[in-house]
Parts: structure tokens; sequence; C-alpha cells
């Protein structure tokens, strides 16, 4: 059987690291759940959901080797009751802070330093408020710059 890409490598990594986050002294919210793709019925929170997304650019670097840019999107959702802005903003601390000490934790083996050449927060995150039936809660969305590089047919 083949290898995965090294953009699902990346993917999967990412959720790995975001399951990896306990409270504690280093992190503010234990996630409940952390999926690819969607979460339908969560059953307590913060959840956390990542995808690939479409953008990006391939430049060849000399013999076959290519430099591929792309994003993936962490979508974040919290519940509470009262005060949703600050347990927000604890998670996306949290899932920044969880990327970026994996990127930059030298080359242990399967972290995203080992599978990309940059991992990077371009821009700030889209945030919104509702209500719904449970009562107020607040999503984000950050999208996370990502550079692999290697064979076209390992991108």
């Amino acid at each position: 059987m083949p290898s995965d890409p090294i953009r699902l490598q990346v993917i999967d990594r990412i959720v790995e690291v975001l399951n990896g986050i306990q409270e504690g002294d280093t992190y503010f919210h234990s996630p409940r759940h952390v999926a690819k793709g969607f979460i339908a019925e969560p059953q307590g929170y913060p959840i956390y959901m990542v995808r690939s997304e479409s953008g990006g650019d391939i430049e060849m670097h000399g013999d076959a080797q290519f430099a591929e840019t792309f994003y993936v999107t962490i979508n974040g959702r919290m519940q509470e009751i009262g005060d949703v802005v600050s347990p927000m903003e604890r998670c996306l601390r949290d899932v920044r802070k969880a990327i970026d000490t994996d990127f930059r934790s030298g080359a242990a083996a399967g972290s995203l330093v080992t599978l990309a050449t940059l991992v990077t927060f371009d821009a700030p995150p889209d945030i919104s408020y509702d209500v719904d039936s449970n009562g107020p809660f607040a999503e984000f969305s950050q999208r996370v710059r990502i550079t692999i590089f290697g064979e076209f047919g390992e991108l």
C-alpha cells in the first residue's frame, strides 16, 4: 500500500496535535472532540473540525521537486452559559499554541516540522457569536498556511 499524500499526513498530524491538548499548566481547555470534516452532534465543548481548503500554489524546484502551499482551516465551537468570548479566545490560543509548538518541536518523528517547511497563520480568525436552544455559543475559523516539499506524486 502506498504512503498517504503529504497533504493528508499534515492534516492527520494537526488532528493528532489538537487531540493532544490537555487542560492544565500549558492549555486552558481539553477538546471534547476533534475530527476531520464536520461534527454534526457534539457531545460537549470545545470541538475542533479540521479540513483542507482551496487555494495555494505549486512551484517547481529542480529535478522533479515541488513546493506546494495549501490551506487548512480549523473551525472551533464552544458553548457556555453567559460569557462565550473568554472561552473562545482561550480555545483559539490553545489551537495556535499547539500547532506552533509542534512545528517548532525539532525533528520529532511525525511532527509538523518533519512534514512541512512552513506552517503559519496569515490572518486573524473569522469569529461569530449566536444563540441556539442550548444557549449562547461562539465559533471561530482559523486558516493555516502550509508549505510542503517533495516529488509531485508525494504531495
